[in-house]
């Protein structure tokens, strides 16, 4: 029967040396991003969307108002409903 030969361990490769973080997104300013934003629309050939009329951010920005806090207010209530369901099963097994 023949001998196997040992395989020697394999070294771990070589890293190379950690590349500095690139700056994250939220920390350029907005001014920045659309500007990058519409230059890569512009070369992807894709429509430059149309800009939204002053009036139209103020609405937009109070319906999501709005509706968080309609979410808010229900998600107290369905809070409240359980910690007194909670309370109630407490109460018949003490």
């Amino acid at each position: 029967m023949a001998k196997s030969k040992k395989s020697r361990p394999r070294k771990p490769a070589a890293r190379p040396a950690p590349r500095r973080a690139a700056p994250l997104v939220n920390s350029l300013p907005p001014q920045i991003l659309e500007e990058a934003a519409q230059g890569w629309l512009k070369s992807s050939g894709t429509p430059l969307p149309a800009p939204l009329p002053a009036g139209r951010g103020d609405l937009a920005s109070r319906e999501l108002v709005d509706c968080l806090d309609a979410t808010l207010k229900s998600l107290r209530g369905e809070i409240s409903e359980l910690k007194e369901r909670v309370a109630r099963l407490e109460g018949r097994s003490g």
